[in-house]
């Protein structure tokens, strides 16, 4: 059956469960990458958090703020690297989770909310006789 020509293939479900990555933008490699989009999200929103609200916190002199406004994020951004909620990294997760929400509530059918049909009266003659008779 088997002889030195036949070729043995394997296929490797595992690597669907790599995310996609932002390694490179405009051909400028990312420090400290590649990002996944969990991660790029999480330290690009927590970055833009953090210097619309540095009145409230920036009062520690200019080198200490940039590093308090540059290192919480990178390093918040770093533990969202391996983060996976279902199997799912959390972006994914919070898509279905909002689609899951703001759905109707009896469903779609092909692309539209479904409603169920109007009640409307059968029409029919009913018979009403005695079953002994006709045996």
């Amino acid at each position: 059956m088997g002889t030195e020509e036949d070729v043995i293939v394997g296929t490797y479900t595992k690597a669907k469960d790599f995310q996609p990555v932002i390694a490179n933008i405009n051909d400028v490699r990312l420090p400290g990458g590649p990002w996944t989009r969990a991660q790029f999200t999480v330290t690009a929103g927590l970055m833009l958090f953090l210097l619309w609200t540095r009145s409230l916190w920036a009062h520690f002199g200019f080198l200490v703020n940039v590093l308090l406004a540059v290192g919480i994020p990178v390093f918040v951004g770093w533990l969202a690297r391996a983060q996976k909620i279902e199997g799912r990294d959390p972006l994914g997760y919070f898509l279905g989770l909002f689609s899951l929400f703001t759905a109707p509530g009896r469903g779609i059918v092909q692309g539209k909310p479904w409603r169920s049909p109007r009640p409307r009266r059968l029409g029919g003659k009913a018979f009403y006789g005695n079953p002994g008779r006709w045996s």
